[in-house]
């Protein structure tokens, strides 16, 4: 036999017993990591990252049965099912109504809070953001509601305290009686008689040297609750100015009675509620009669009810009283109840105001008779007022239609 076989042979009887040629082994299986499963999604992801995260993790189907429904209700309820049963928010996506397709995305709000957008409904899209917002402290979901009152009660919710106060004051009194010290005022006067008056202290009134002997009984008063305190001073203008300021932080009307009649701390006590309650009859109660007028005046200009002109004593006042209302509200119409010469006066000083015009249609209210020479002077106010060239267009008079245009040209 030749050698060379015989060696072969032998050569192959090794490698047979050396184990070289083996049955290919079973691949080895890696688990996945646990974590890998409970993704954190940022806020901000739509419905696709969401699902490209939960996919990443998630085997695919090799067959979609839902879809093999011809009916979309039918395959709208598979996808449903199959989302809730498998926790997998991918399905949502394939639902075909929207209603079904909040449904769907209801059970993933409290897992994630990029849901929150693909919401169709903006209720669903409220709750969840707010949900949100309380679950991670987070004022920056709060700004994402539409309600103005949700938005603002969310931010005082989860802000610091005391970050929405309206001034400095409010500021160091919401601390004082946070913290229960009135530290916290410091020198704040109306901070130091608003913690006594909340926390029924008349001592604290003590701790603090006022600008104004008044403001001393007034707090007392507050603290106590009894504007009988502001009695116990000799000084007659003292209490009376505590007797005002008691009535007007009580808004209680009745107490202007206590004041010492005629003195500018009762005027201005029956001048305020007059105003602020809307009646007028208070004024009946200033004293002497040029108190009176002018609270009448006042009360006209504040509300608009210029009817209250009339209770007016003074004939000048009384047409001051008309002027002075149309002119702050621009109201022309109140200019019609005086006569020629007054009611002139009164357009001239309405249409010469710095004040804008609130609206067009205020010049209709130039009574017929003098619509003539008044409304073009209205037109041209108007649009200056407004920078409105178009307005030029209805002035009938050439030379102060030309007066608009330019100046409006340039």
């Amino acid at each position: 036999m030749d050698k060379r076989f015989i060696f072969l042979f032998l050569g192959f009887l090794l490698i047979l017993f050396s184990g070289c040629i083996q049955k290919p082994s079973t691949p080895k299986l890696e688990i996945q990591d646990q974590s890998s499963l409970n993704q954190t999604f940022n806020p901000s992801s739509n419905l696709s990252e969401i699902q490209a995260n939960l996919t990443s993790s998630t085997p695919q189907k090799l067959l979609d049965e839902c879809a093999q429904n011809e009916n979309v209700l039918l395959a709208d309820d598979c996808y449903l099912k199959k989302a809730y049963s498998s926790n997998d928010i991918s399905y949502c996506s394939k639902i075909y109504s929207l209603q079904v397709y909040d449904k769907c995305l209801e059970k993933f709000i409290e897992s994630n809070p990029a849901v929150c957008s693909n919401f169709s409904s903006s209720k669903l899209r409220e709750n969840c953001y707010e949900f949100w917002a309380y679950k991670s402290n987070d004022t920056n979901l709060c700004l994402k509601l539409s309600s103005q009152e949700s938005k603002l009660k969310c931010l005082k919710d989860l802000s610091p305290p005391c970050s929405f106060e309206k001034d400095e004051s409010a500021t160091n009194l919401c601390y004082a009686l946070l913290y229960g010290t009135i530290k916290y005022c410091k020198e704040d006067e109306s901070c130091i008689i608003k913690f006594a008056a909340t926390k029924k202290n008349p001592e604290v009134c003590l701790t603090k040297n006022f600008s104004q002997p008044a403001l001393f009984f007034y707090c007392n008063a507050l603290a106590l609750d009894d504007p009988k305190k502001c009695k116990d001073t000799n000084l007659t203008a003292v209490s009376d100015y505590c007797l005002e300021l008691f009535a007007l932080e009580k808004n209680n009307s009745k107490i202007c009675f206590d004041i010492t009649s005629g003195s500018i701390y009762a005027n201005r006590c029956f001048k305020n509620f007059a105003i602020t309650q809307n009646d007028p009859n208070l004024c009946s109660y200033c004293a002497p009669e040029s108190q009176e007028d002018d609270c009448y005046k006042e009360y006209s200009i504040q509300t608009q009810n210029y009817s209250a002109c009339e209770k007016i004593a003074s004939s000048l006042v009384r047409v001051e009283c008309y002027y002075k209302t149309a002119t702050y509200n621009m109201r022309l119409d109140i200019c019609n109840n005086l006569n020629y010469r007054s009611k002139k006066d009164c357009y001239i000083y309405v249409l010469s105001s710095s004040k804008q015009l609130p609206n067009l249609a205020v010049c209709d209210q130039i009574s017929d008779e003098e619509k003539e020479y008044w409304l073009d002077k209205c037109y041209l106010k108007y649009a200056l007022d407004y920078k409105d060239v178009s307005t030029c267009s209805k002035i009938s008079d050439p030379t102060i239609k030309q007066q608009c245009t330019l100046a409006l040209s340039s």
